[in-house]
């Protein structure tokens, strides 16, 4: 009984060492080729770092407050 209860355990430490390679966390490494990488660094090659960014209401549209018309009321 004693040397089922060890086999048990041992398969649930191989069950949980397996679900964790399977589903854990891995580190990917990328190694560089050269030129590839400044294909997502566009941006930052050509912005300019001096100048400030928009406010949210230089950017934003302002809302116009609609004016009901006289003919349009509900009876």
């Amino acid at each position: 009984m004693e040397a089922l209860n060890e086999n048990i355990e041992k398969l649930i430490e191989q069950v949980r060492l397996a679900n964790s390679y399977r589903f854990g966390k891995h580190t990917e490494i990328l190694d560089s080729i050269d030129g590839q990488l400044s294909f997502f660094d566009e941006a930052e090659c050509f912005c300019d770092l001096q100048v400030s960014e928009p406010t949210p209401e230089e950017v934003l549209p302002v809302k116009q407050s609609k004016k009901k018309k006289e003919n349009e009321r509900w009876i």
